[in-house]
């Protein structure tokens, strides 16, 4: 999936992860109460927000991962 990613788009999706994984990572720890469910869930909704050809226009991406 990734590798099909152009130069661009892989930069702001790869970047994206960076700067925020370790925040929803913590924030959906403490909703759920399990590190396992945190990490799935985390990880579930970077791999939707890599199937979305609009990632370069994730504005507000704390918000948008809110909403999971």
């Amino acid at each position: 999936m990734v590798s099909k990613l152009t130069p661009g788009v892989h930069e702001a999706a790869q970047q994206l992860y960076f700067d925020h994984h370790l925040w929803l990572y913590n924030w959906l720890r403490r909703k759920l109460g399990s590190t396992q469910q945190a990490e799935d869930v985390a990880q579930d909704t970077f791999l939707s927000i890599l199937m979305n050809p609009d990632v370069l226009a994730i504005r507000q991406p704390r918000d948008r991962k809110s909403v999971v």
